[in-house]
């Protein structure tokens, strides 16, 4: 239910008539008409839009100054902006994560070996794998915190609207959807355990409640209430994995198993002997069932296999603790900050993937914000240390034998498919499983391919498209690097980046496939095509510094249809036809300290040698 009620209904129509014709002065669809359906048609996103109606509809005295005080709109929109930037930075962590964990999970499968025990028959992992395996289980768990973590961001930052939007099932069905409270539950299994009031809201006139709905303001609101909810659904999944965790620390490990059977051998207890070698579980050792005719697995052995079933949800919610914590500790801190009013940011990010090796440029987080960086620094170090022991082994050995059996050496002469499921490296022809095979290209290739400066996974990629620094391709690797002055984002981070640059930092935006759903050239129209509501709002809120340079011959068109969506009078719009480059009608106008944005969809507009070689330009790469 939306946090803005009806206000007194007879004050209301006794004004209707007068508000109405008002409101037909204001840029954009009519604020009146707002519903469910065309709620995606008016610029939003900043409370200042709101004081613009306001003003422009309303007399001095009944413009509702307080309202901004009274109803916490101004710290709604700091939540809601410290909440976009915060699940961008947490999806940097989980690329960070899922790196690591395909390095660790190709690391562990390189050193799949394990010591047979003669004396009790059993398998005990060999101490290179056991610290491998455990590493992989708990960054798997660190994998599962960060995912609930942008999940959770994401969820209350895409709630509707609109008041009548219904709310995403991920937050109805807090805290059973959140990945780290079900692994927390499947542990308690494993072990047979079992396992706010809103402020009130003033009455507002008709008119002041829909252009709150229409620019945003409602919908902040909602992010706010719902933001409780997230943080005590998080408090739950706490408070269970840290009860299993405690829990499972109390159950023997694998290890202690196995002494009690190498005891029980040496006092005469034969029982456990009799099994064939079969491995079960993912834990620090492995177990064997009797399989065929062998006699069955005796209750040791049994006890065995629990101890390596528990030892891995014990790793996983080690794992997933750490980040889960540090989840609730900031979206706690993203609620303090607006309550105390506190104007500092928290959290600035870009769309980009992060490198193995580092932090993003592109992302500033606060004092103390860790974001898993002592795991992942540990898992990091363990990587690197087990991974020049491997590229050694392949050298002198070469590929070790239980990976040759799941693979062919050569792709198939005949042209047949590939068996197994297995992936054929479209560079060296070998053909490898999924693990050590992404998009086409084997990890071997992959590393020497970056090492000569070029993209692995665009044959069309250009050099200019790929970063130096990080050895990553813009575009691929979905990356950013601030020295290169090349981002990724959507409006938001454009609105976000100019902000920080400045009030007289010039915006140049391109038109198709940018500000509006266009492609092409084509010519814009009203009903049929979008445009970014943020950028919008950047052009309606500082317009002296915003410019259109586009390829799009459509200049009247275009202008027309930014009008009909509420941009302001006057607005610049630059057609530049091929092969001219953007520079020429850009740089001109730039003073020699002067910052400028350029906004555009197409990599090779942002790369062009006049751009890229100015360092009063910052590139944003519109996704």
């Amino acid at each position: 239910m939306s946090r803005l009620q009806n206000g007194n209904g007879a004050a209301v129509r006794s004004r209707c008539f007068a508000i109405r014709e008002a409101c037909r002065k204001l840029p954009g669809a009519h604020v009146l008409d707002v519903n469910l359906g065309n709620v995606n048609d008016y610029c939003c996103g900043a409370f200042a839009l709101v004081e613009r109606d306001l003003e422009a509809v309303l007399p001095p005295r009944f413009a509702y100054p307080q309202l901004p005080s009274v109803a916490g709109v101004r710290e709604a929109f700091r939540v809601r902006e410290e909440l976009v930037n915060y699940k961008k930075v947490a999806l940097h962590m989980h690329h960070q994560g899922n790196l690591l964990e395909r390095r660790l999970a190709q690391l562990a499968t390189f050193f799949r070996s394990s010591e047979w025990n003669e004396q009790q028959a059993f398998y005990v992992h060999t101490p290179e794998r056991a610290v491998l395996s455990a590493a992989l289980t708990q960054c798997r768990g660190r994998c599962e915190a960060s995912y609930d973590a942008r999940v959770l961001g994401k969820f209350l930052c895409g709630l509707g609207r609109h008041p009548e939007s219904s709310l995403p099932i991920g937050l109805v069905e807090l805290p059973n959807s959140l990945r780290c409270f079900g692994a927390a539950r499947a542990a308690s299994l494993a072990m047979s355990i079992d396992g706010g009031s809103k402020a009130p809201v003033p009455n507002i006139p008709k008119f002041v409640r829909l252009s709150c709905i229409c620019r945003g303001v409602d919908k902040a609101l909602r992010i706010r209430d719902e933001l409780w909810r997230a943080r005590e659904a998080l408090r739950v999944a706490i408070a269970q994995a840290e009860a299993t965790l405690k829990e499972l620390s109390a159950q023997p490990s694998p290890e202690q198993v196995a002494e009690e059977i190498l005891a029980a051998a040496e006092h005469g207890d034969t029982g456990s002997q009799n099994v064939n070698a079969r491995s079960v579980g993912k834990g620090t050792c492995d177990v064997d069932e009797g399989v065929g005719g062998a006699p069955p697995v005796t209750p040791l052995m049994e006890r065995m296999a629990a101890s390596v079933r528990i030892r891995r949800h014990f790793n996983m919610l080690t794992g997933c603790l750490p980040f889960l914590r540090e989840s609730l500790r900031w979206f706690d801190a993203i609620e303090a900050c607006a309550d105390n009013g506190d104007s500092r940011r928290l959290f600035v990010a870009g769309d980009a993937r992060i490198s193995p090796d580092a932090m993003p440029p592109a992302i500033c987080v606060p004092t103390g914000f860790e974001g898993g960086k002592a795991q992942d620094d540990l898992w990091r170090r363990l990587s690197q240390h087990h991974g020049v022991e491997m590229r050694r082994r392949l050298a002198v050995d070469g590929w070790p034998s239980h990976v040759i059996e799941r693979r062919g050496l050569i792709a198939s002469s005949g042209g047949g498919a590939p068996l197994d499921k297995n992936k054929a490296c479209r560079l060296c022809c070998r053909q490898f499983s999924a693990l050590w095979v992404h998009r086409g290209i084997c990890c071997e290739c992959e590393d020497a391919v970056r090492d000569d400066g070029r993209c692995p996974f665009g044959e069309r990629c250009s050099a200019s498209w790929f970063c130096p620094h990080e050895r990553k391709c813009f575009v691929c690797d979905a990356h950013s690097c601030e020295e290169c002055r090349i981002f990724r984002g959507d409006g938001e981070f454009v609105v976000g980046l100019a902000g920080r640059l400045g009030a007289n930092a010039m915006v140049a935006l391109d038109f198709d496939r940018t500000l509006a759903s266009t492609r092409s050239g084509a010519r814009p129209v009203m009903g049929q095509h979008d445009v970014d509501v943020d950028l919008l709002s950047l052009l309606c809120l500082r317009p002296a510094s915003c410019t259109i340079i586009t390829r799009n011959s459509h200049t009247d068109a275009i202008r027309t249809f930014l009008l009909a969506h509420g941009a302001p009078e006057g607005l610049t719009v630059q057609t530049v036809k091929r092969p001219t480059s953007k520079a020429e009608r850009l740089l001109p106008h730039l003073a020699p300290e002067a910052k400028a944005v350029l906004v555009d969809d197409s990599i090779a507009e942002l790369v062009d040698p006049m751009i890229a070689s100015d360092p009063r330009v910052h590139r944003v790469l519109f996704v």
